[in-house]
């Protein structure tokens, strides 16, 4: 079963979105900020994350919890795709350029938030069967 952890502090857009991945047979982990979202990480090893950065924390928090799924060998490859509240050029950019892989909005419908993840999974398989064939040749 495909793992998701979801960081989200808003209780309804929480709800929606794990109403859609569950009916789609995704297991889902909650953390309510990124401090308990980076320990969920490290604990859980999730397929995917979906995390709202801009929560009401600093741009030091955001920036410290993608260095800190970055810079780890066992988390730098997992798919990230940020929740924004709306589709601003400015918007985008920042959180691309943050190190987010996708970028989707909070009033997104089903068919766009399972599309962002089909397309994230798929990519996140395609790398780690790069990395194992790598791994295969150097032995």
């Amino acid at each position: 079963m495909t793992k998701i952890l979801m960081i989200e502090s808003q209780l309804q857009i929480c709800q929606r979105f794990m109403k859609c991945l569950e009916t789609q047979g995704f297991e889902v982990i909650l953390a309510e900020n990124s401090v308990v979202g980076v320990r969920k990480i490290q604990s859980e090893l999730p397929d995917l994350i979906i995390s709202d950065l801009i929560m009401s924390e600093s741009e030091d928090c955001n920036l410290n919890f993608l260095k800190a799924l970055r810079e780890h060998p066992s988390t730098a490859i997992i798919p990230l795709i940020v929740v924004i509240n709306q589709y601003t050029q400015a918007e985008i950019r920042k959180v691309m350029e943050m190190g987010a892989d996708d970028c989707i909005t909070k009033f997104c419908n089903e068919e766009q938030l399972l599309s962002a993840i089909a397309v994230r999974l798929e990519r996140f398989t395609f790398l780690q069967q790069c990395c194992a064939t790598q791994l295969q040749e150097e032995i």
